[in-house]
C-alpha cells in the first residue's frame, strides 16, 4: 500500500482552524495504529508553540487513558523545559514513579515557584507535595515559605503538610501549628478558606479527628457544612454519625436557601446503600423539604436497586406520589432530574411522567436524554423505544446517532439499519462516518459508507464537514489509506473564506447582483447566513432587491445549521442586520418575542446598534424593559459608546439614565473624572442633587489636569454645598470622606483657610491630618506620615479613609511606598474593599505613586484575582497614558498580562494592530485567536477585505473562528448602516 506523506497532507490545508483539527486528527489516528513518533512528529510541524504543546497534551491524555503511561511523558518530553508541562503533568500523570518523573523533568521548588507566579495557579503547588514524597522535604519547606504572597505561602504549607501526613512524617504536626499561626492574620473569609482546606487535605491523609478539630474553627456556618460534607468520604467508620448531625445542626441555622443547598450536598455525598448509611440518609431526607425531599427518595431507591435492595420500590412509590402532583416548570425540572436518578425498572413509569409535560418541545428534550443515558448504560432496546417515540426531528436524530455508536460492535448490521433510520442528513453522515471508522478498524474498507459520506459534502460548510468526517479521518490515518488525501483536498474545499474573497468586494463595491449569486451558489453553512445579511443591508440601499426576502433566506440557512454556537452567532447578525433595515423597534420586538437570542447577544445588537446613530429609536424601545433590565442596559450602552468615542449617542442615553436612573450617578461621575471629561461632568454638575460630590470631583478633575486655581474654585463651591447638610445627617460623613480625598490631590496648604468656614471641629482637623500627611509624604517623610496615620485609623475605620491614606502613599518613594501600603491594608477590615482596589489603585498611580510597587503590592495581596490588574492597566490604556499602561503591564505576572490582552485587544487594535501581535506573541493560543479576531475586525472597518480574510484564515479554534466572522460582520453591517 503506498505511503501517505502526513505532513505534505497537513501543510496542504490554507485555513489554520482546518489545519488544526487535521494534526489533532491524523495525530490521533497514528496513537491508534502505535505509531506514537509519527504523532509527535506530525504535531511539531504545527506553526504555533503553543498550539503544539495543547496538541501534545491532548495526545499525552489519550495515551493515559489507553493505560500507555510511558508514552503518555514520553510525548510531553520534547516540552520539558516549558513551565506549562507542569499543569499537564497534573492531569496526564497517574502520581506514580514521583522520583523519576521529578528528574526527567527537571521539577525542583525554585520551577514550581516560578510557575505559581507565572500561571496564577494553586492546584501547581501539589508539587511541593510531590517532592516530599520524593524525601525533598526541605526543599518543599524552603519553596512554600519563600512566596511573599499570604495565599501562595499557605496553601503551599498546606500541601506540604497533607504530603507529610501522607507518608507518616511527624513532622506534619509541626507544619499544621505553622499554618495555624500564619492564618490568624487573615481576614474571616480568607481565613475560614485556609482551616477548610487543612482540614480536607488531612481527611484525605486519614487524619480525620484532626481534621474535625481544624474545621471547628471556621466561623463561617456555611463553609463549615461544606468542609465537614468535604471531609466525609475520607472519615472512619467510627466519625461519620457525628459528624452528618453536626452538619445537620449548623444547616438548621443557616438560610432555607443555603440549607437546602448544604442538605442535598449531604445527601449526594453518602449516597449508599450500606446499612449504616442508609440510617443517615433517610434522617437527612426527613430534613429536606418538598419537593426535593420527593426527589431525593427516588435517588435513593435508585442506589437501593442497584444493590437488589427490594425496599427501593417504597421509596421510588412514595416519591412519585408527591412529584406526580407537581406541574409546570417545576415538573419539568423535576423530570429532568429524574431522567438520570429514576431506578432502571420504573422506565415505563419515567416515561409516563415525561409525557404528562404539556410543552411537546420539552418531552422532547427529555427523552433524548433519557434515550442518551439508556445509550451509555447499554440498554440498547430501551433507548431505542424511547428514540422512537421523540417526534422531532434533530433531538430523534441524535439519540439514534448515539445507539450507533454504542451497538456497531456487537451488531455491525443493525447499528447500519439504526443509521438510515436517522431522520436529519447530516446525523446521519457522522453514523455512516463512524461506521465506516468501525468497519476500516476491522479490516474492512466499507466503498459504500465512504461514498455516502463524501456526497454529502457538497452541501454544508468547513465545521460541519469536521463534525461529521472526524472517526473517518482518524481510521483512514490509523490505516494509513491514501483516500485520506482525496478527503483532505475536499475538505480544504469546503474553506469559509473562499465565497467571501468572491462576494465582499463585489457588495462592498455596490453590486449586490453578483455578490447575491457568489451567496446562493459558492456558500454553505454557517458564513451564508452572515453573508445574506450583510447583502440584504446593502440592497436596502440600493432598492435592487429585496432585503426582508433576503433576511428571510438567511433565517432558513440558520435552521439548517448543527452547531448552536453557529446558530446564536449567525442569528445575531440578522437580528442586527434587521434593525439597520426595519428599524430598531420592529426588529426587536421579534427579537424579544421570539426569545431568539440570549441576553448578553441581544445587548450587543442594542450596543452596536447605538453607534450607529440609531439612538432615539433605541432610548423609546428600552423604556418597555423592566427597571432592573432598563438600568442594566442603558449602563452598558453608556459606557459602550462612551469608551467608542460615540458621544453624541452617550450623551443622550446619559439624559435618559439621568432621568429614569439616578441612582447610577456616581457611577458615571467615576468614569467620567478618571478620562477627565470635563464637559460630562459639568453637564452632571446641573443636574445631580449631590452637589457637594459632583463639584468635589469637578475639582480633582481640574487637579489632575493641573488647573490648581478652577480647581480651587470647584472645591470651595463642594465645601459651601457640603455645609448644607446637617450635622448628624449620615450623608455628610460619607461626602466628607469623597471632599478629602478628592481635596488632597492639590496639596494645596491653603485649601485650609477656606476649608475652616464649612467644616465642623473635628471635620477640619481629619482634613489637616490627611493635608499634613500629603505634604510630609511629597518629602518622603515616612515616620511622620505613620504617626498621622495611626492618629486617624484610631478614630475612623472606614475604607473611604484606607482609599485616601494609599492616595497619599502615592506621593512617596518606592520602598516607602511599599511600607505604607502593607500598613494600610494589613487590617482583616479591608476585606469590603476588595472591589475598589483597582480603582484605588488607578489613583494611587495618577498623583505619581511607583507602578512597579502598585503592581507587585497587587500581585501579592490579591495573586488569584485575575481583574484587579487587568482593569487598573485598562484604564491606564483608555485615556491613552500609554507610557503608564506598558509599564504595568511589563511588570505583571503572565496570568495578568493574558486576561489584560483580552480585556483590551478590541481597543489596542485600532491603535496599532502590529503591536497587539506583538503583545500576544507568548500568550496562549485562546488569547492570540481573541487579538486576530480583534485585528480582522479593524482590518474590516477600514475596508480592507484580503486583510480581514488572510487574518481570519489564522484564527486556530473553531469556536473563536466563528466568533471571529460573527464580530467581522457586525462590523460590516455597522460599517454598511453608515453610508
Amino acid at each position: 500500500m503506498p505511503v501517505v506523506d502526513f505532513s505534505s497532507l497537513v501543510e496542504s490545508v490554507s485555513s489554520c482552524s482546518a489545519k488544526a483539527w487535521l494534526t489533532r486528527m491524523i495525530a490521533h489516528g497514528l496513537v491508534e495504529a502505535g505509531n506514537v513518533d509519527g504523532a509527535v512528529n506530525i504535531v511539531s510541524a504545527f506553526p504555533d508553540a503553543a498550539w503544539r504543546l495543547n496538541f501534545l497534551s491532548e495526545l499525552s491524555l489519550l495515551l493515559t487513558d489507553r493505560g500507555d503511561c510511558e508514552n503518555s511523558l514520553r510525548v510531553l518530553r520534547d516540552a520539558k523545559y516549558d513551565d506549562a508541562i507542569l499543569e499537564i503533568l497534573l492531569d496526564v500523570w497517574n502520581f506514580e514513579r514521583v522520583e523519576e518523573i521529578l528528574k526527567e523533568f527537571a521539577i525542583d521548588g525554585e520551577r514550581v515557584k516560578r510557575a505559581v507566579k507565572s500561571f496564577g495557579d494553586c492546584r501547581l503547588l501539589d508539587w511541593l507535595g510531590f517532592l516530599v514524597e520524593a524525601g525533598r522535604v526541605g526543599e518543599a519547606l524552603e519553596t512554600a515559605r519563600g512566596f511573599e504572597e499570604d495565599h501562595y505561602r499557605l496553601w503551599g504549607l498546606i500541601a506540604v503538610m497533607g504530603a507529610l501526613a501522607k507518608v507518616g512524617d511527624e513532622r506534619f504536626k509541626e507544619v499544621l501549628d505553622e499554618v495555624s499561626d500564619a492564618a490568624d492574620s487573615l481576614s474571616g473569609k480568607d481565613y475560614d478558606g485556609v482551616m477548610a482546606g487543612a482540614a480536607v487535605r488531612l481527611a484525605s491523609v486519614g487524619k480525620g479527628e484532626l481534621a474535625l478539630n481544624m474545621a471547628h474553627n471556621i466561623a463561617d456556618g456555611y463553609t463549615l457544612a461544606f468542609t465537614l460534607i468535604n471531609c466525609l468520604p475520607y472519615l472512619e467508620e467510627n466519625l461519620l454519625e457525628n459528624t452528618v448531625n453536626e452538619t445537620l445542626d449548623v444547616a438548621a441555622k443557616l438560610s432555607m436557601e443555603l440549607r437546602g443547598e448544604v442538605l442535598i450536598n449531604l445527601f449526594y455525598t453518602l449516597l449508599d446503600a450500606s446499612e449504616k448509611k442508609k440510617t443517615l440518609l433517610e434522617r437527612i431526607m426527613g430534613s429536606i423539604p418538598e419537593p426535593t425531599k420527593s426527589l431525593m427518595q427516588v435517588y435513593y431507591a435508585k442506589r437501593l436497586s442497584e444493590h437488589g435492595d427490594e425496599t427501593f420500590k417504597e421509596f421510588y412509590y412514595e416519591g412519585m406520589k408527591t412529584l406526580r402532583k407537581t406541574a409546570g416548570k417545576v415538573r419539568s425540572s423535576i423530570a429532568e432530574a429524574l431522567v438520570e436518578f429514576a431506578p432502571k425498572e420504573a422506565t415505563d413509569d419515567l416515561i409516563k411522567f415525561i409525557k404528562e409535560i404539556p410543552d411537546t418541545k420539552e418531552q422532547n428534550s427529555l427523552l433524548l436524554k433519557l434515550s442518551l443515558l439508556k445509550s451509555s448504560t447499554e440498554e440498547t432496546e430501551d433507548a431505542l423505544k424511547i428514540a422512537r417515540n421523540i417526534t422531532t426531528r434533530e433531538d430523534k436524530s441524535k439519540a439514534l446517532y448515539k445507539l450507533v455508536c454504542v451497538t456497531h460492535n456487537k451488531d455491525f448490521e443493525n447499528a447500519l439499519n439504526i443509521a438510515n433510520e436517522i431522520p436529519d442528513r447530516s446525523w446521519r453522515e457522522r453514523a455512516f462516518s463512524y461506521l465506516f471508522a468501525s468497519a476500516l478498524g476491522k479490516g474492512e474498507f466499507r466503498e459504500d459508507l465512504f461514498g455516502k459520506v463524501m456526497a454529502g459534502l457538497a452541501s454544508i460548510d468547513e465545521g460541519e464537514a469536521q463534525d461529521i468526517l472526524t472517526p473517518m479521518i482518524i481510521s483512514l490515518a490509523t490505516a494509513g489509506r491514501k483516500e485520506l488525501e482525496y478527503v483532505v483536498n475536499q475538505i480544504s474545499k469546503l474553506d469559509y473564506l473562499n465565497p467571501l474573497r468572491k462576494a465582499l468586494p463585489p457588495l462592498i463595491a455596490g453590486d449586490v447582483e453578483n455578490a447575491l449569486r457568489v451567496a446562493r451558489e459558492e456558500s454553505s453553512g454557517f458564513v451564508k447566513p452572515l453573508l445574506l445579511s450583510a447583502i440584504a443591508v446593502k440592497a436596502s440601499q440600493a432598492r435592487t432587491f429585496s432585503p426582508k426576502k433576503i433576511l428571510d433566506e438567511a433565517r432558513r440557512e440558520v435552521k439548517r445549521l448543527k452547531d448552536e454556537y453557529g446558530k446564536s452567532y449567525a442569528l445575531t447578525v440578522i437580528s442586527f442586520a434587521s434593525a439597520i433595515i426595519t428599524g430598531v423597534k420592529s426588529a426587536l420586538e421579534s427579537l424579544l418575542e421570539e426569545n431568539i437570542l440570549n441576553f448578553e447577544e441581544t445587548l450587543e445588537v442594542l450596543v452596536r446598534l447605538a453607534s450607529i446613530r440609531q439612538v432615539d429609536d433605541l432610548i423609546k424601545f428600552i423604556q418597555n424593559f423592566k427597571p432592573e433590565l432598563k438600568r442594566l442596559v442603558l449602563l452598558r450602552i453608556i459606557t459602550s459608546t462612551y469608551l467608542k468615542g460615540c458621544k453624541s449617542a452617550s450623551e443622550k442615553v446619559l439624559d435618559t439614565l439621568i432621568f429614569h436612573e439616578p441612582a447610577f450617578i456616581p457611577l458615571l461621575i467615576g468614569m467620567f473624572e478618571s478620562f477627565e471629561d470635563l464637559e460630562f461632568i459639568q453637564k452632571l454638575v446641573e443636574i445631580y442633587e449631590n452637589k457637594a460630590q459632583i463639584l468635589s470631583f469637578l475639582g480633582s478633575t481640574y487637579a489632575f489636569k493641573g488647573e490648581a486655581e478652577k480647581a480651587k474654585e470647584s472645591f470651595q463651591k463642594a465645601l459651601e454645598e457640603f455645609s448644607k447638610i446637617p450635622p448628624g445627617d449620615t450623608r455628610r460623613l460619607d461626602n466628607l470622606y469623597i471632599l478629602i480625598a478628592n481635596m488632597i490631590i492639590s496639596a494645596d496648604e491653603s485649601y485650609l483657610d477656606f476649608a475652616k468656614k464649612f467644616l465642623q471641629e473635628d471635620e477640619f482637623e481629619l482634613f489637616s491630618q490627611f493635608l499634613k500627611a500629603s505634604n510630609y509624604a511629597s518629602k518622603d517623610e515616612i515616620e511622620k506620615v505613620r504617626e498621622i496615620f495611626q492618629s486617624i485609623k484610631s478614630r475612623h475605620a472606614s475604607n473611604d479613609i484606607l482609599r485616601t491614606m494609599t492616595l497619599v502613599a502615592g506621593r512617596m518613594k518606592g520602598e516607602n511606598s511599599r511600607v505604607l501600603l502593607k500598613e494600610i491594608f494589613e487590617t482583616k477590615e479591608t476585606e469590603a474593599l476588595h472591589d475598589l482596589i483597582s480603582s484605588t489603585f488607578v489613583r494611587f498611580i495618577r498623583i505619581g505613586g511607583d507602578i512597579k510597587t502598585a503592581v507587585e503590592f497587587i500581585e501579592k495581596n490579591w495573586p488569584e484575582d485575575k481583574r484587579i490588574l487587568p482593569i487598573t492597566a485598562q484604564y491606564f490604556f483608555l485615556t491613552r497614558k500609554r507610557d503608564k499602561f506598558k509599564k504595568i503591564f511589563e511588570n505583571m505576572s503572565y496570568h495578568n498580562k493574558v486576561s489584560t490582552i483580552e480585556v483590551i485587544a478590541p481597543l489596542e487594535v485600532a491603535h496599532s494592530p502590529e503591536e497587539l501581535a506583538e503583545l500576544t506573541k507568548e500568550m496562549p493560543p485562546s488569547t492570540k485567536d481573541k487579538a486576530l479576531a480583534s485585528i480582522a475586525e479593524e482590518h474590516m472597518r477600514n475596508r480592507r477585505i484580503e486583510d480581514t480574510l488572510n487574518t481570519l484564515s489564522k484564527i486556530t479554534s473553531k469556536d473563536n473562528y466563528n466568533q471571529a466572522l460573527k464580530n467581522t460582520f457586525l462590523t460590516l453591517l455597522e460599517k454598511l448602516a453608515k453610508e
